[in-house]
């Protein structure tokens, strides 16, 4: 393999880093929408605020959201449509692998 070729699986891994997190995924859902703020994020999630801004954090540091300032207010969104079919994707997929001993679990 190239250095290009290596240098790219590294960046695909470090992206499936910033998606592997049950919130953090959560949170790209609500956001295919539509920008929302950090106040509607928090209500639709029911997580706390700390922990909501902390994968916010995770996921603009990622390159995978990016977030304007209204006055008071700061509103995230997508950086790429892309997003929401790749989120599509790992629905299909987890849907043809998942194991039926599989639990159910809660973020």
């Amino acid at each position: 393999m190239s250095d290009q070729e290596i240098e790219g699986l590294c960046l695909r891994a470090e992206l499936c880093k910033a998606l592997g997190n049950p919130v953090r995924l959560a949170i790209l859902e609500i956001l295919a929408d539509a920008p929302k703020c950090v106040a509607e994020i928090v209500s639709m999630l029911g997580n706390e605020f700390p922990v909501v801004s902390q994968h916010l954090s995770v996921l603009r540091q990622y390159g995978v959201i990016k977030n304007e300032r209204n006055g008071r207010q700061v509103y995230y969104e997508l950086a790429d449509t892309g997003i929401v079919d790749l989120c599509t994707m790992l629905k299909t997929v987890q849907a043809k692998i998942s194991r039926p001993q599989d639990k159910k679990r809660r973020i």
